[in-house]
């Protein structure tokens, strides 16, 4: 009797260890997949995993015709924010300008740090009234009447780009978005630029 005890006792730690360390094998599992595919800084994805995503969306447009938009959003004269305040402030301004991205898309949409501090919205779910001038417009709205720590207020341009099926590659829409960004940019800064409209805070 006392060897069974013995036996089950150290049957029962052995299944214990053994569910610890599974446990702590699949957390160490999740921790890298989301270090591989999301921004450290700012918590949203990283532009690998975004290039991934643009690929998928590509390929059901192509095989649905289920059309999708990608929004381009570069902060306002960042690097001004980053000479005058430092870089730990700028690192600060992303990391808010992510969480405002983030809760003013919808479930449906992808965000990802393009790069610095430009930001990359894919909006796989095109539908009215949401469309994506709406959508954008809304995320410049909300930045523009946030306040930042330090900095008072930081504003951003974006440029829409909506899918076509003339495109030959993903690349033909991040030129188009990106074109839209510049153009926002050239006029003026703290607006929406689109193929269809151009909406801003003037």
């Amino acid at each position: 009797l006392g060897k069974e005890r013995e036996l089950q006792e150290a049957n029962t730690s052995l299944e214990a260890t053994v569910a610890q360390r599974t446990a702590a094998l699949t957390q160490a599992n999740a921790d890298l997949l989301k270090l591989a595919t999301h921004d450290a800084l700012t918590g949203v994805f990283n532009r690998r995993r975004f290039d991934e995503k643009l690929a998928e969306c590509s390929l059901l447009f192509q095989r649905t015709g289920r059309t999708f938009a990608l929004l381009f959003i570069d902060a306002d004269h960042f690097k001004r924010i980053n000479d005058t305040y430092g870089h730990a402030t700028g690192d600060d301004v992303l990391v808010q300008l992510a969480q405002l991205i983030q809760r003013n898309t919808r479930a449906t949409d992808f965000v990802a740090r393009f790069g610095g501090e430009e930001f990359a919205v894919l909006l796989p779910e095109l539908e009215e009234p949401e469309s994506p001038e709406v959508v954008a417009e809304k995320i410049r709205a909300a930045i523009a009447q946030a306040q930042f720590a330090a900095v008072d207020q930081v504003t951003v341009s974006i440029g829409v780009g909506v899918a076509e099926l003339s495109d030959s590659n993903a690349s033909a829409l991040i030129k188009r978005a990106d074109e839209r960004l510049y153009q926002a940019k050239a006029a003026g800064r703290n607006r929406v630029f689109s193929t269809t409209q151009t909406l801003s805070a003037d």
